[in-house]
């Protein structure tokens, strides 16, 4: 018997809502007096397989959950023996995610890549193949080989990228301008602590202030309103290289094992610090350059038997 395709579509939309209904919630965790959400899935046709308790929805897949929609060319759904979901994977050219917040007033993230896994019972997507994540709110866009994105109760919590280069770029708030941007083979974001932790080659460029800081780790912290707070930087060395925002020249290079960087005002170069200006090279284990005054000045630790040296070039 042939069925209208209004009729075909709705029918998918039904069994969507029976396979999956509970899907993104927790099946160990849920408290069984807790409403179940429905879930909404319309596609161009489904198949079913009891033997291995899967489900594909094919062409068009549109899933829909309170604040979360989901698009993609295929989904597949992966039941366990008590018929809770295990994982699904939505693949697509690209695969579309988009998150709201609690409260439906904004977009909390969203994303693009070619394949996203979830997994409810860690409220996690993983994103991999052209994986591109966007916090809005943040003014922050990642991109990396695979994103890991725990979400709860609509809520971005915790954002893992890695790859052979992880890119981030981050905007001033209401602004067009970039703020900083960087890379690096690894990048872990605490959106709650206001904390991005760049590991592995991390390099991070802040162009307003014509500056660049390379280390083998670097956490920048940030102000409410989502600009740079703080950066530090560990490596073995960590370097940085600033320009002058005049005429581009050369305003001061360093190295140390830490440099601790606080935007339009100072940096601080500790453990084996090196300066280079054109007035001379500074070298001690404590290092303050004033980014206002453009003065290095070199500080001996009270308990330090080290000495402090500065090299003074002659005037031309």
């Amino acid at each position: 018997m042939k069925c209208n395709k209004a009729f075909s579509r709705s029918l998918l939309t039904i069994i969507g809502l029976i396979v999956v209904n509970g899907l993104f919630v927790s099946v160990t965790q849920a408290d069984p007096l807790q409403k179940i959400t429905p879930v909404y899935i319309d596609s161009n046709r489904v198949i079913y397989s009891e033997e291995k308790s899967i489900t594909r929805y094919i062409g068009a897949v549109t899933t829909i959950r309170e604040g979360l929609e989901v698009k993609s060319d295929e989904l597949v759904v992966y039941s366990n023996a008590e018929g809770g979901v295990e994982k699904l994977v939505a693949v697509g050219h690209p695969t579309y995610i988009k998150q709201m917040s609690q409260d439906g007033q904004y977009i909390d993230f969203r994303s693009e890549s070619l394949q996203a896994d979830y997994f409810p019972e860690k409220s996690l997507w993983v994103l991999t193949k052209q994986a591109v994540a966007w916090k809005p709110r943040d003014q922050l866009r990642i991109k990396g080989d695979k994103i890991e994105l725990f979400n709860n109760n609509g809520q971005l919590e915790e954002m893992i990228a890695q790859g052979k280069l992880v890119t981030i770029r981050k905007l001033l708030p209401n602004s067009d301008n970039v703020d900083y941007r960087s890379e690096s083979l690894k990048a872990h974001y605490l959106p709650q602590q206001s904390l991005l932790t760049l590991t592995e080659k991390a390099v991070a460029w802040q162009p307003a202030e014509k500056l660049r800081v390379k280390g083998d780790q670097i956490d920048i912290f940030f102000h409410d309103d989502n600009r740079v707070k703080k950066m530090t930087a560990y490596g073995r060395p960590s370097r940085v290289r600033k320009l002058s925002l005049i005429d581009d020249q050369e305003e001061f290079r360093s190295k140390s094992l830490r440099t601790d960087y606080y935007p339009g005002e100072l940096f601080v170069l500790t453990k084996n610090a090196v300066v280079w200006k054109d007035d001379g090279t500074y070298v001690g284990e404590k290092i303050e350059y004033d980014l206002e005054t453009k003065i290095a000045r070199a500080v001996s630790e009270p308990k330090s038997k080290k000495r402090v040296r500065v090299i003074l070039q002659p005037s031309k």
